[in-house]
């Protein structure tokens, strides 16, 4: 049985994806593995491994959201360590300001996977939209200081940009990070 490592995600405008990576620049000095630019996007859902054979009724079902969701503006609030509220940051985001549209777009995926009973990697969490600027080396992080870690103050940025489409990437792991590939867009009017 073949499989796909697969996620639903806002893929981001040239311009913003250069905006954060400018914002961004002070926290290049921490040990860490960055998202390449070209890789930045807001997660939807994460899927996990999906049967090849269930690919087609994924996608199906994914233009079916077509239906509850329009496009929408999408605001960025700041960048910061991640996740909220821990000791030793694992993780480098931009956080996303509330949006329902947003988390009506998440649901209105979810919905639509379990109606048509595609089987997927359910989180015990809830939704949190973010995008992900790094992946920390906690272990190297050790050799900071807290107040050298948390010099690194949160960066306001004021950032905005219209949701037109959602994709969905199958992602391949590699030692060099992971390959994403778009296998189907579905565009909301």
């Amino acid at each position: 049985m073949k499989t796909k490592r697969l996620f639903t995600a806002i893929t981001l405008p040239d311009n913003i994806k250069d905006e954060i990576l400018k914002q961004s620049e002070k926290y290049k000095d921490l040990p860490g593995k960055f998202v390449k630019r070209e890789d930045l996007h807001i997660t939807l859902l994460f899927m996990g491994n999906v049967k090849e054979s269930d690919i087609d009724n994924v996608k199906t079902s994914l233009n079916e959201v077509q239906k509850y969701v329009q496009s929408f503006n999408v605001s960025l609030a700041k960048i910061d360590f991640a996740p909220p509220g821990s000791r030793i940051p694992r993780m480098i985001w931009v956080y996303v300001e509330n949006n329902n549209n947003l988390q009506k777009l998440h649901d209105s995926i979810v919905n639509e996977l379990d109606k048509n009973k595609i089987p997927y990697y359910k989180e015990d969490r809830e939704y949190y939209p973010h995008i992900n600027l790094a992946r920390l080396k906690t272990f190297e992080l050790r050799n900071f200081t807290e107040e050298e870690i948390f010099s690194y103050e949160s960066v306001d940025i004021y950032l905005s940009f219209e949701v037109k489409d959602f994709s969905l990437i199958e992602s391949k792991l590699t030692r060099q990070g992971p390959i994403y590939k778009t296998i189907h867009k579905v565009n909301l009017y």
